[in-house]
């Protein structure tokens, strides 16, 4: 009797730690909040609290990411080629190496739902040809986030080839 008892509890506490490892796992792949920001949900009054307002433009500028403002809101960040991905968003393997199909993967392995937008033709960019193509990405997370990647002006032409992304808008729905 004592040593089915001992295998009952031993079941229960590994079902009970793969749970909390599921749940762990889930939280951790939310791209916000990002530096205390959750775009739709964070007001200008807050987020002019954590960094420096644009002299130009309506954004703040928060440990080195922009946050868009609209509404009263932080409404969407734009981070484009050669910009730094913020460190929480490196851990999800986010890189400009990616190539169009590794980040279909990579979004997807995040829980993120991708739509093909245009799909990828060669187009022709300063006389040279180019990967065109267009994906959006949807999550819900403490607001519903959708991601619109734009992948062209590169030297690239196959899905397959490494460092073909040129933008990612990043907003609240």
């Amino acid at each position: 009797m004592k040593k089915h008892f001992n295998i009952l509890l031993l079941s229960f506490f590994f079902v009970a730690c793969q749970s909390q490892e599921k749940i762990a796992v889930q939280a951790e792949t939310n791209l916000f909040p990002l530096e205390g920001v959750t775009l739709g949900k964070t007001t200008e009054d807050e987020i002019r609290l954590l960094g420096e307002e644009s002299d130009k433009f309506n954004y703040y500028k928060v440990r080195g990411q922009n946050f868009w403002i609209k509404g009263g809101l932080a409404e969407h960040m734009y981070v484009t080629r050669g910009s730094e991905w913020p460190h929480k968003w490196r851990n999800y393997n986010f890189s400009w190496y990616l190539s169009y199909d590794e980040w279909i993967e990579v979004l997807e392995n995040i829980g993120y739902e991708v739509t093909v937008i245009e799909p990828p033709r060669v187009d022709v960019h300063n006389d040279h040809p180019s990967l065109y193509a267009k994906l959006r990405a949807t999550k819900k997370e403490e607001t519903t986030i959708q991601l619109n990647l734009d992948f062209r002006f590169s030297k690239n032409t196959k899905t397959d080839q490494h460092g073909s992304l040129c933008s990612i808008k990043i907003r609240s729905l």
